[in-house]
């Protein structure tokens, strides 16, 4: 299980968490939702970790070349390449499913509780578009 943990990146997702919090935060319209919060956290976490995790799958040849990186659960061989395909494929398309589903409002394919992270990102850094 801590093989799987690692092909997460935990600390990176923990990062782009907070940012996806501070994003909703500002972003949100009207009163605070808990709920709102809690999907998009998910949602996210789980996209970014499978993500992460499919880098480490599509990296591992060069990865058990490098010094660095060659104690990753992939290179090291403490997990089968075609396992952590399927945990990472699998943790993305939930991240996808939790985002998309839930409580889609008016955007087809994206629920507005992630609107509201984007909306809010975009007024903290004045990105224009």
């Amino acid at each position: 299980m801590k093989d799987y943990l690692a092909l997460t990146k935990p600390r990176i997702t923990w990062l782009i968490l907070m940012s996806t919090g501070v994003g909703y935060f500002f972003g949100v319209k009207g009163p605070w939702n808990w709920i709102g919060l809690l999907h998009t956290i998910l949602g996210t976490g789980l996209i970014c970790s499978g993500t992460a995790a499919l880098n480490q799958w599509y990296e591992r040849d060069s990865d058990a070349k490098m010094h660095r990186t060659q104690g990753r659960p992939l290179p090291a061989g403490r997990l089968e390449p075609a396992n952590a395909f399927l945990f990472a494929v699998v943790i993305s398309l939930a991240g996808f499913v939790e985002l998309t589903f839930p409580q889609a409002g008016s955007y087809p394919f994206v629920s507005h509780y992630m609107v509201d992270a984007e909306r809010g990102a975009h007024g903290m850094f004045k990105v224009t578009g």
